[in-house]
């Protein structure tokens, strides 16, 4: 029988292995071996441990924090809290098989952010499609898929974008005005869509910016389709991640020096478009004729 796949970590795994890491290097001060000897596993096991990169073992989780010294209240509060973080997340259960093991790594990332930044050069970012846009895009993609398989797609996009707007995620879009003209499923599609942009305008926390077409080069005119995902702030601030789609998958950059360089490319060409759209501040003289000609 074939092995189920293993769950992708949520943010609270990722931020409970965190402090576990930081209870071993502060608290305990223990190495990785250590810390591996103490309850009779391999270095590599804690390492995957700390870099939630295996599901989580309760067992092995209350043996750590014994060790490192954590007990009474703290202990039962940590291990509650390592409980909640071992469960799957919410896609898990129902999306998984429409689901590339990379797309589960980014979107409980997405679920749990503050901010979101996306960068679309062909066609409008997903977050902000309307159904029958998402579903042409996927029939497009993926032209053997089970219409039962694209409703379900579908059906989770629907998932992911109540539960940013839930959430109050800020959503700020940056697209080629290429992504406009891409013809996506029939003329009464593409018109939905550019109405259901007008909509998105009106609302709170959204922002769209469009390079026009006839615009000089910016940082991000040779990049793929990309986001920035950023996750809370305080003890709970996980920091930006980069998710880059590829042909062949997609790319989870956490290296702080490759964040940072896709996020001042990205800083750089919002400063240079010279069309913005915010929700809060939107005027029909600001708009591209894309928009206006509805």
């Amino acid at each position: 029988m074939a092995q189920a796949p293993r769950p992708a970590p949520t943010p609270e795994q990722r931020l409970f292995a965190r402090r576990l890491r930081r209870l071993r290097e502060d608290l305990a001060g223990m190495s990785l071996d250590s810390a591996a000897g103490g309850i009779g596993v391999s270095t590599a096991t804690i390492r995957r441990i700390e870099g939630a990169e295996q599901s989580l073992d309760l067992d092995q989780v209350e043996k750590l924090l014994v060790l490192y010294g954590v007990s009474g209240a703290r202990l039962t509060e940590m291990k509650r809290t390592a409980q909640a973080a071992a469960r799957p997340g919410w896609w898990h259960q129902k999306y998984h098989r429409v689901m590339p093991r990379d797309v589960q790594e980014w979107i409980g990332l997405e679920s749990a952010a503050s901010l979101i930044r996306m960068w679309a050069p062909a066609t409008i970012p997903d977050l902000l499609q309307t159904p029958e846009y998402a579903r042409a895009v996927h029939r497009r993609q993926n032209p053997h898929a089970a219409d039962s398989d694209l409703d379900l797609t579908v059906e989770l996009l629907r998932q992911r974008q109540r539960r940013v707007a839930e959430r109050g995620t800020r959503i700020w879009a940056l697209m080629s005005a290429a992504a406009l003209h891409t013809k996506v499923g029939s003329a009464s599609v593409m018109r939905d869509q550019l109405l259901a942009l007008r909509g998105i305008l009106e609302q709170p926390l959204r922002t769209i910016q469009i390079v026009p077409l006839g615009s000089f080069p910016h940082p991000l005119t040779n990049a793929p389709p990309a986001r920035l995902i950023r996750l809370g702030g305080g003890e709970a601030d996980l920091g930006d991640y980069i998710v880059v789609d590829q042909i062949t998958g997609t790319t989870i950059v956490t290296k702080p020096r490759e964040s940072d360089t896709w996020r001042q490319a990205m800083d750089i060409t919002c400063v240079q478009v010279p069309i913005t759209l915010p929700g809060s501040s939107m005027r029909p003289s600001t708009l591209t004729p894309e928009l206006t000609d509805l």
